[in-house]
């Protein structure tokens, strides 16, 4: 095994192996990047929301990232229903295996 410090990806199992090829994304330093232009990006939406006429149906429309936070609420609402119908939906590991051994067509 080698060592950590020469390869800091090998300790948690990130990053290619030794001999394989490299992408732009195993440096962490080009994620920071994703991350740091994903936050400037939505701080200028955030700003530019200031400067942009609404044309609003409903007065609440009229509130400042509005929609930002409508998303934001609604993309929270959709993870936490999805756990709560993984719950109602999830099968055993084995479910479709003993079915079929059940009905004698199982795997010989």
């Amino acid at each position: 095994m080698s060592d950590p410090q020469n390869n800091p990806h090998e300790e948690h199992g990130h990053g290619p192996r030794p001999g394989e090829k490299k992408y732009w994304l195993d440096n962490p330093k080009n994620v920071d990047l994703i991350w740091y232009a994903l936050a400037g990006a939505c701080f200028l939406l955030f700003v530019a929301d200031f400067f942009v006429e609404k044309h609003p149906h409903f007065p609440i429309e009229e509130w400042v990232n509005f929609y930002g936070f409508y998303g934001f609420i609604g993309c929270v609402f959709l993870v936490l229903a999805a756990a709560q119908l993984r719950k109602v939906l999830m099968r055993d590991e084995d479910y479709y295996e003993r079915k079929s051994d059940e009905d004698g067509k199982g795997q010989q």
